[in-house]
């Protein structure tokens, strides 16, 4: 009962991010790319400031963080079905029409994004959660630019690609930025479940390993008990020798023959 509750908690959670404006800075070379940017200076080649973009990404790496692998994926494939089935969810509405939209691939990328950031960190540790949400943050925007380019018709065209990644590779700094608490409170919470022996996972069952064999030699066969023990018969009297041939007895002859 838990599991789908946690599960519709996070999905809406994603759906909550949509609605949160989130400044994160960006520093990149040349004039910036991004959509309600805020310059805050601009040295030479070299120029910084604020962004604004939503909290749908913060939203996926917090269910990355809190779930498993299954249940984040889980969690944001139930967000894109309640904005598929018309709740105004997404950045620009919903419904079955926003698949048509440009900002649908990025969301596509959601659910495996998310279970992708889950598996990595399962080890955990700040450094490899912080590179398994960062790694999500990745898929999502490779998948976007790739539907995005692949639509076009122009896979083959370099100035196509770049053209789409020029404005989004400006987004790492405040999405590094952005991941870092949550890696951070990743990690705390590992180490906690690693002291309190109730909230570790149950190991799982070993299998036992059938013995290798070595060389080219066939492994030995279990050796079967022999034959029961034969049983000794008494042994049978001898007969007694007899000394020779019984003697013959000689007839009285015959009137006949006198």
């Amino acid at each position: 009962m838990l599991k789908p509750l946690r599960t519709v908690l996070f999905a809406s959670l994603t759906a909550f991010g949509t609605f949160i404006a989130l400044p994160l800075p960006y520093l990149v070379l040349g004039g910036s790319h991004l959509p309600n940017a805020d310059e805050w200076f601009a040295w030479h080649f070299l120029s910084g400031g604020l962004y604004t973009t939503s909290g749908q990404l913060v939203a996926l790496g917090v269910a990355a963080t809190f779930l498993g692998p299954v249940g984040a994926f889980m969690s944001q494939f139930v967000y894109l079905l309640m904005g598929l089935c018309g709740l105004p969810i997404f950045a620009d509405g919903g419904g079955f029409g926003y698949m048509g939209t440009s900002g649908f691939p990025f969301l596509l990328a959601f659910p495996f994004a998310a279970w992708l950031a889950a598996r990595l960190s399962m080890p955990g540790g700040m450094r490899r959660r912080f590179a398994a949400l960062m790694a999500a943050q990745g898929l999502v925007m490779g998948i976007g630019m790739l539907v995005q380019v692949a639509g076009a018709g122009q896979l083959g065209l370099g100035a196509a690609w770049a053209h789409v990644a020029f404005p989004i590779s400006q987004t790492v700094l405040g999405l590094a930025i952005a991941m870092l608490p949550l890696a951070l409170v990743g990690a705390v919470g590992d180490k906690i479940r690693a002291m309190i022996p109730v909230l570790q996972p149950a190991p799982a069952p070993e299998r036992q390993a059938l013995p290798a064999s070595t060389g080219d030699e066939p492994p030995a066969r279990p050796q079967l008990p022999g034959p029961p023990p034969r049983l000794s018969l008494p042994e049978m009297p001898q007969r007694k020798a007899l000394d020779g041939p019984p003697p013959r007895v000689s007839l009285p002859d015959s009137p006949r023959d006198s």
